[in-house]
C-alpha cells in the first residue's frame, strides 16, 4: 500500500507539471506593439502604437515620432517586403530611384522614361505642398517611406503640410501621370486633377508593391547631402539621377510660370542650387569615380559616405535627353538595372517630335501644355535664344560660374545668340556616369 501510494503521488506530480508547462506553451504571449488602423473619414487614418516600456516620445516637427514608435508603426511592412526587426534584408531591397531636379528643367518630361514603363511604380512631385526650409526632415521621412511603399504616415504629414490629405491626393493622379495606378487600380479612372474617390493607404501600398521598382520626380529637396540617410536603409537600394539645364532657359522659364520680371532673384536661387550641389558632387560622388583629385574646402566627406554614392549616382542634362532621347533612355534603363521597353521607346519617338507651331494658350495666357509631356524637343533647346541679348547676359552674369562647371558656354555677343549653329553646352562635361558605365 505504501508503495502504490508513493507511486500515485509521483505520477499525480508528473501530471500537475505537464498541465502548467502545457498552459504556459499555450497562453497567448502578447505583443509589445500593437497597430490599429482607424478611419475618422475616409482616406485618413490614425496609426496608433500601444507601448508597454516608457510612455516618453521623441518629438518631431508637425506631430510626428519616427522613433521606436513609429519604426514598429511600420515594422509589419517591411518584414512583407522581406526586412527582418533587425533591420537586415531577407530577400530583397526596394528598388527606388528619385529624379533630384530644380524646377523647369524637363523633369516633368524625363519622367516618363519612368511612369511609361509597366514596371515602375512611378510619383508625379509627392513633396507638393512640402517645400519650407523648415520641413526638410518631414520630407526626407515622407519620401523614404513612400519608397518603400509604406503610405502609413502619409496622411498626416500632408494633414500639416498642405491642407489635408484629400486635398494633396491630386498629387498621386497628378494629369493621370501615374501610369501604374491608371493600369492596376480604378483610383485615377478619370484623367482630371481630381481621384474618384479618396485615397486609402493601405490600397496605395499594395499597389505599389505589385510593381517592380519606386520611382520619384521630386524638385523640392535642396542638397544632394539629403539623400545620405536614404542611402543607408537596409531595405532601399536608391539610386539617384539628377537632371539639370542649361541655366538661361530655366531661369525664363520660371519667369514665365510665376509671371515675375525679378530676373536677379530667381538667378540667384537657381545657380546656388546648382553650385552647391556641385560642390557636393565634386567632393562626395566625383571622387568615387576617379574624375576629381583636388581638395574640396566646401565639403569634406568621409570614405563612408563616398562609398554610399558608389554606382548610385548619374548626372543628366536636358539638352542630352532633348537632342538624343532613344540614347538617354538607354542609359537610364542601364543605370537603374530595367530591361528595355519598345513601348517607352516608341512613346518617347513619338512625342519628341510634335510641332510647336501652333500653341494654345489658356485663359492665363500661358500654352496649354506648359506642363506637358510632348515637344519637339529639338526646338525647346534653342527657344530661350530669341530673347534679347541684354536679358540673357543679366542670367550669365549671376549664373557663370554654376553655368562652368556644369559645362555650359556663355554667349558674348547679340551675333552669338543668333547663331543657333553655336552650340552652347558641353555633353562631356554636363554627363556623369559611374565607372567603367558604357551605354
Amino acid at each position: 500500500m505504501v508503495y502504490t501510494h508513493s507511486k500515485c503521488k509521483v505520477l499525480f506530480g508528473i501530471l500537475v507539471l505537464s498541465i502548467i508547462l502545457f498552459l504556459a506553451m499555450a497562453w497567448p504571449r502578447s505583443s509589445d506593439h500593437t497597430i490599429s488602423w482607424k478611419h475618422n473619414q475616409p482616406g485618413l487614418i490614425q496609426i496608433n502604437a500601444h507601448l508597454n516600456t516608457s510612455k516618453t516620445k521623441k518629438k518631431q516637427s508637425y506631430g510626428l515620432n519616427p522613433d521606436k514608435n513609429r519604426s514598429n508603426a511600420t515594422a509589419n511592412a517591411r518584414t512583407q517586403q522581406g526586412v527582418t526587426k533587425q533591420g537586415t534584408s531577407t530577400k530583397f531591397k526596394r528598388k527606388a530611384v528619385v529624379i533630384f531636379s530644380a524646377m523647369r528643367t524637363g523633369s516633368t518630361f524625363f519622367g516618363e522614361f519612368f511612369n511609361r514603363n509597366p514596371e515602375i511604380y512611378y510619383l508625379f512631385e509627392p513633396l507638393h505642398g512640402l517645400s519650407e526650409m523648415n520641413m526638410a526632415n518631414t520630407r526626407k521621412l515622407l519620401l523614404g517611406d513612400l519608397l518603400r511603399c509604406d503610405y502609413r504616415i502619409a496622411p498626416k504629414i500632408y494633414s500639416h503640410g498642405c491642407g489635408g490629405w484629400i486635398n494633396c491626393k491630386s498629387n498621386i493622379c497628378f494629369a493621370a501621370r501615374s501610369q501604374f495606378l491608371l493600369r492596376n487600380s480604378k483610383l485615377c479612372s478619370d484623367t482630371s486633377n481630381k481621384c474618384n474617390e479618396y485615397f486609402d493607404p493601405r490600397k496605395l501600398a499594395k499597389i505599389c508593391l505589385q510593381s517592380s521598382y519606386t520611382a520619384i520626380k521630386i524638385v523640392r529637396m535642396n542638397s544632394l547631402g539629403e539623400f545620405e540617410e536614404l542611402m543607408t536603409e537596409p531595405n532601399i537600394d536608391l539610386k539617384v539621377i539628377q537632371l539639370v539645364r542649361d541655366p538661361r532657359a530655366v531661369v525664363l522659364s520660371q519667369l514665365k510660370m510665376e509671371h515675375s520680371s525679378n530676373l536677379t532673384e530667381y538667378a540667384e536661387n537657381l545657380c546656388t542650387f546648382y553650385h552647391e550641389n556641385f560642390l557636393y558632387t565634386k567632393a562626395c560622388i566625383m571622387s568615387m569615380y576617379n574624375k576629381s583629385n583636388h581638395e574640396n574646402k566646401a565639403y569634406k566627406c568621409n570614405d563612408t559616405v563616398k562609398h554610399l554614392w558608389k554606382g548610385r549616382f548619374l548626372r543628366l542634362s536636358h539638352e542630352y535627353v532633348s537632342e538624343q532621347p532613344v540614347d538617354a533612355l538607354r542609359t537610364v534603363e542601364k543605370f537603374v538595372g530595367i530591361n528595355h521597353n519598345s513601348e517607352v521607346e516608341t512613346w518617347l519617338r513619338k512625342n519628341t517630335h510634335q510641332s510647336t507651331k501652333v500653341i494654345k494658350l489658356n485663359k492665363a495666357g500661358m500654352p496649354q501644355n506648359f506642363f506637358g509631356t510632348s515637344r519637339d524637343s529639338k526646338q525647346v533647346l534653342t527657344k530661350w535664344r530669341k530673347q534679347d541679348f541684354a536679358v540673357i547676359d543679366g542670367i550669365q552674369n549671376v549664373c557663370r560660374s554654376a553655368m562652368t562647371e556644369l559645362g555650359y558656354i556663355a554667349i558674348n555677343t547679340d551675333a552669338q545668340l543668333g547663331n543657333l549653329s553655336l552650340s552652347t553646352y558641353n555633353f562631356e562635361k554636363l554627363l556623369i556616369l559611374p565607372n567603367n558605365f558604357r551605354t
